[in-house]
């Protein structure tokens, strides 16, 4: 699962099934098309969604809103083995082609501490979430008026030209921009509420300023999102996140 580049940005997906990383992967191939990169996979099973197979005839909301009983713990084995199947497939079809590294792990957990445990080992740490709109909707940004990250500042444009999108720039702060694509906010709660108002395709955010703070904020924004979600700048936040355990990427295949 090696290819013959270096990396020039590494990149982490996290998501609790093969849909929801597919449409990471898909953004991640947009916007990453003149990128060296190092691409990694992470599936995360909810512990709480295997808890539900030890109830008999418990009955759960599908993810198209419908009432459903829920799997028994072989259905759900074999979910998450077709889910793991699909996923490394995907990854190999991204890296494969452009000589890129990858590599793919599973784990049981919560989305955001589980995607977070070795954040060091990533520049980017992508929460995948299938998007709930069919149209391609916005690039969100998260970030200082005047951020620093450059990386987050092309990936952002190179992923709102690929996808002819537009791009929305939130602070949280004092600005005297008015326009509809900077728009600012006394606090983050206010910032996350409004990113809930907007079709979006993809959120980009800079962990490193503070802007988001820890594991619960990351939640919120994930929950008001609706779609992917790109972290950047997670590893230099080992003060500020309650998870720091950190597991190495494994790419001995």
């Amino acid at each position: 699962m090696t290819g013959s580049k270096t990396s020039g940005i590494r990149i982490l997906v996290g998501a609790g099934s093969f849909a929801d990383a597919a449409a990471a992967l898909e953004i991640i191939k947009r916007a990453t098309r003149r990128l060296q990169i190092t691409l990694g996979g992470r599936l995360i099973v909810d512990q709480r969604a295997l808890a539900l197979c030890h109830l008999p005839n418990q009955r759960i909301v599908s993810t198209t809103g419908a009432l459903v009983i829920a799997p028994s713990q072989e259905q759900m084995n074999a979910l998450i083995k077709a889910d793991a199947k699909a996923f490394r497939k995907s990854l190999a079809e991204l890296a494969d082609p452009i000589g890129a590294t990858w590599m793919f792990e599973q784990s049981t957990g919560d989305l955001v501490g589980d995607a977070l445990k070795g954040r060091a080992a990533w520049d980017v740490i992508v929460f995948g979430q299938r998007a709930i709109h069919r149209a391609r909707g916005k690039i969100i940004v998260i970030a200082p008026e005047r951020s620093s990250n450059q990386v987050l500042t092309d990936f952002a444009n190179t992923l709102a030209g690929q996808s002819a999108a537009d791009r929305v720039d939130l602070t949280i702060g004092v600005s005297t921009k008015s326009d509809t694509a900077n728009l600012t906010f006394s606090n983050v709660e206010a910032a996350i509420s409004a990113v809930s108002r907007v079709n979006a395709q993809a959120v980009l955010l800079d962990l490193s300023k503070g802007l988001v703070q820890g594991a619960a904020d990351l939640e919120r924004l994930l929950e008001a999102a609706r779609c992917p979600v790109f972290v950047f700048g997670a590893a230099s936040t080992e003060a500020m996140l309650e998870h720091n355990t950190h597991f190495p990427p494994d790419y001995s295949g």
